[in-house]
């Protein structure tokens, strides 16, 4: 009996982790309203719904510093595409900062399920070179 009580949970756990990419609460915001009807989206999606970039631009950088790599972030936006809130989980502390000023003045198509728009939330990797001296740039990965 309990092998197939264990078996049944190994099966159960198995399926919901298979349909765990949108079952995963998306970042938090701390604004205290509920966003547990945010959909999540894979990262393919999340940089097709992308509609306007805003650059990276790092306060008070250095004229000799050069930093290019690539940041990644977890994005929630909402039913009118706007960033509700961002968090980073790598990258450079300067490109985080300047990412963290920039991706609210982001915007997003409108996510449409079942004919009527959602909020979403999905991670994308943003590739940077910041630049003191020739300016910066910021494309999608």
């Amino acid at each position: 009996m309990t092998r197939v009580f264990t078996l049944i949970l190994l099966l159960f756990g198995a399926a919901f982790a298979a349909s765990g990419e949108r079952a995963v609460p998306c970042c938090p915001c701390g604004t205290g309203a509920d966003h547990a009807d945010a959909v999540r989206i894979t990262a393919d999606e999340t940089r097709k719904h992308v509609d306007h970039i805003e650059p990276l631009q790092p306060s008070g950088l250095d004229k000799n510093l050069n930093i290019t790599g690539i940041l990644v972030v977890e994005v929630r936006f909402g039913t009118n595409g706007k960033v509700e809130c961002a968090r980073a989980t790598s990258g450079n502390p300067i490109a985080i900062a300047a990412a963290m000023q920039a991706l609210p003045k982001w915007t997003f198509k409108p996510l449409i399920v079942g004919g009527a728009p959602q909020p979403g939330c999905g991670q994308l990797s943003i590739r940077y070179h910041l630049s003191g001296r020739k300016g910066s740039s910021t494309k999608l990965k």
